[in-house]
């Protein structure tokens, strides 16, 4: 409830911002070819 008033808040910051991160996570783990599913991505995510 609280993150959808906050994503509605600043929409335009965090589109800009979920962009940015999902061209710098395909430039980074695509040339891997690492396992895109939710649980391998975010452990990719905190090993890295």
């Amino acid at each position: 409830m609280f993150c959808l008033f906050f994503y509605r808040l600043s929409f335009g910051f965090i589109t800009l911002e979920f962009f940015l991160f999902i061209l710098l996570s395909y430039v980074y783990y695509l040339p891997r070819k690492r396992d895109f599913s939710l649980n391998g991505y975010m452990f990719d995510k905190l090993e890295v």
